[in-house]
């Protein structure tokens, strides 16, 4: 059984960071790779310049999709190939991906799905499920069992200063917490405002939302109001 942390040292930079930080790797024995994320690009970036390098003695190479000899930069960069190069262009590259999509879509979303887990909070699939049933299926906040939004997920929501997971939140209370800017005092403010009705009646006016066919309007549900506006026409 695997013993979660919530540090991990990385093996090239020596720094201690948070697990969300690490991608994730089913056969080590934590699940987590053993470089940290920018570190990785790092290795990634120097294997670019490398590749770039030998392919530069490369001016043409012929495509063995569409048979035609083509120039070195209409072939994507691939750190894995001795000439850095692609097997085939660029165009037939997207071609070949976009036919793919369309013959595997759910397999395609799943795909999606489970590499914006991996790289975004080094988790997995069954982790997320585990966290959801937990949850009794429901929003940590309304508890709806709706999530909303564009792919029908609950979101993750997590702490953005230290990149910590909180809980799954669905379309509507993550969105909220977004523009409360996760700060506590703002959120307090909204509970006191909406429990004491407002500002309305503090200043003496109270309105009534009134719908129309066309537009909504407001006018005032109170004579006095009429009064101190020094309008005529009261109840109006």
């Amino acid at each position: 059984m695997r013993v979660k942390r919530r540090v991990k040292v990385c093996s090239m930079c020596k720094e201690i960071r948070p697990t969300i930080e690490f991608g994730h790797l089913e056969k080590s024995p934590d699940g987590l790779k053993d470089k940290c994320k920018k570190c990785r690009v790092k290795v990634r970036r120097s294997k670019m310049r490398v590749a770039k390098r030998n392919s530069i003695s490369v001016k043409t190479r012929v495509c063995p999709e569409c048979k035609v000899r083509k120039p070195r930069h209409l072939f994507y960069v691939n750190v894995l190939r001795k000439s850095g190069m692609s097997c085939h262009c660029k165009s037939c590259t997207k071609r070949r991906a976009r036919e793919w999509r369309v013959a595997h879509p759910d397999y395609f979303k799943r795909s999606l799905r489970r590499l914006e887990l991996e790289r975004s909070y080094g988790m997995t699939e069954e982790e997320y499920a585990h966290l959801l049933k937990m949850q009794n299926f429901r929003c940590a906040i309304c508890k709806t069992d709706v999530p909303g939004g564009r792919y029908g997920k609950f979101h993750l929501d997590h702490n953005h200063d230290t990149g910590e997971l909180r809980g799954l939140l669905c379309g509507r209370c993550n969105a909220a917490l977004g523009m409360f800017c996760d700060s506590l005092k703002s959120v307090m403010r909204a509970a006191k405002y909406l429990r004491n009705g407002g500002v309305s009646k503090k200043y003496g006016f109270e309105y009534v939302r009134v719908s129309s066919s066309k537009t909504a309007r407001c006018k005032p549900a109170v004579s006095k109001v009429c009064e101190r506006l020094g309008d005529k026409r009261k109840g109006e």
